[in-house]
């Protein structure tokens, strides 16, 4: 028998036969029946962000929201899994996008030019552009404006205005010296007067001090933290298990305490901003924690020392009621120890005490002598 094609059945019926095109034959992805993006080869949810006949994927299905896709001159604006129609900034205004692309030529769109999609930062035509403003009026305007839209934007605000002080003739190396200059941009924010070139100028001059202030202290602080700890190691060596060697290991970490808390006490006494740098998130120092730590660990090896480990431990103190007949001669002794600080040293102990028993250290003495009285009648 004469074999028949299915192109020849399907004239003969007067059906239309559609064909997959080439780019949905070569596609890895398709639709399953409960219309979820699946890899053909595993039948499994398409992972990440994935075009598919012109609509965007997350994950299988379709994107809800608005999606940023791509990177550089291809990236696209997604909004409910269509390319997004009319004008549209995205990643905080950084970028403008008309019917989901890149604009190509300069534009301006609420009161900001935009050139090759991004915010204008450049001389365009004899017109200079920065962060999207318009900065052809004065060179002290322009500055204003630039260092406003650079707090505003996440920008190098600290670049704008080194730059701005170079031009003048302005000394600048009091920055350039920083060891930590980059840190400079994420204080800048909460201290940077900015009505006038003048006050960002004499703003950024006073962060720049304290900048420096807070990287000497830093620099004293790492210098006898590292002394500290070659003598007590230097010393380690030496000490033994019998009582004169304990005896040695607690006087030193008692020294060791008492010049820890002289550093703390230093630190305290610093200028507001000084202090706020030091220890501020965006700088990630934490010399502060890491002194009242330290103090807590060796006030924990002390109590070790005299067999009151059960009384102070790692990340804990005793709680009141864990006194008995039996050991209330240790809680004695313990609770002496805790009452034998005074001044700074007894603020680091208070500090330690509130975070690891949940009460201040007054009310933990006064829970714990009342235990040991009703103990002794």
């Amino acid at each position: 028998m004469k074999k028949i094609m299915l192109s020849t059945v399907v004239a003969a019926v007067g059906l239309t036969l559609i064909a997959p095109t080439a780019s949905e034959a070569a596609s890895k992805e398709k639709l399953n029946k409960k219309n979820v993006l699946v890899d053909k080869s595993t039948g499994k949810a398409v992972k990440g962000f994935k075009v598919y006949k012109g609509k965007l994927y997350k994950n299988g299905k379709l994107n809800k929201g608005y999606a940023v896709v791509g990177s550089g001159a291809s990236m696209k604006l997604y909004y409910n899994a269509k390319l997004k129609k009319g004008l549209k900034t995205a990643k905080h205004k950084q970028y403008l996008f008309e019917n989901g692309r890149l604009t190509k030529k300069l534009v301006e769109f609420k009161s900001l030019f935009y050139y090759k999609g991004q915010l204008a930062n450049e001389t365009i035509d004899g017109v200079t552009y920065t962060y999207g403003k318009n900065t052809s009026g004065s060179l002290a305007e322009q500055f204003v404006e630039n260092v406003q839209m650079a707090l505003a934007t996440n920008g190098d605000t600290a670049a704008i205005i080194t730059a701005y002080l170079e031009e003048n003739k302005q000394d600048t190396s009091a920055y350039h010296s920083l060891k930590y200059a980059e840190n400079v941009n994420a204080i800048l924010p909460s201290f940077l007067k900015t009505d006038s070139a003048e006050e960002i100028v004499a703003s950024f001059n006073a962060v720049v001090a304290e900048a420096k202030k807070a990287e000497a202290e830093i620099v004293k602080v790492d210098k006898q933290s590292k002394e500290l700890l070659a003598q007590y190691q230097q010393l380690q060596k030496t000490w033994g298990n019998d009582e004169a060697g304990k005896a040695q290991h607690i006087a030193f970490l008692k020294v060791m305490q008492t010049e820890m808390a002289t550093v703390y006490m230093e630190m305290n006494n610093l200028p507001d901003t000084t202090k706020w740098i030091l220890t501020s998130e965006e700088v990630g120092l934490k010399y502060d924690q890491v002194l009242r730590d330290t103090w807590l660990q060796s006030l924990i090896k002390i109590a070790d020392l005299q067999g009151l480990s059960e009384y102070v431990g790692y990340g804990k103190f005793a709680k009141p009621e864990q006194v008995t007949v039996q050991n209330k001669e240790q809680a004695k002794a313990f609770l002496a120890v805790i009452k034998s600080y005074t001044g700074i040293e007894k603020q680091l102990l208070s500090a330690g005490v509130v975070e690891r028993a949940g009460v201040d250290l007054d009310t933990y003495v006064q829970q714990f002598e009342t235990t040991i009285v009703a103990l002794e009648k």
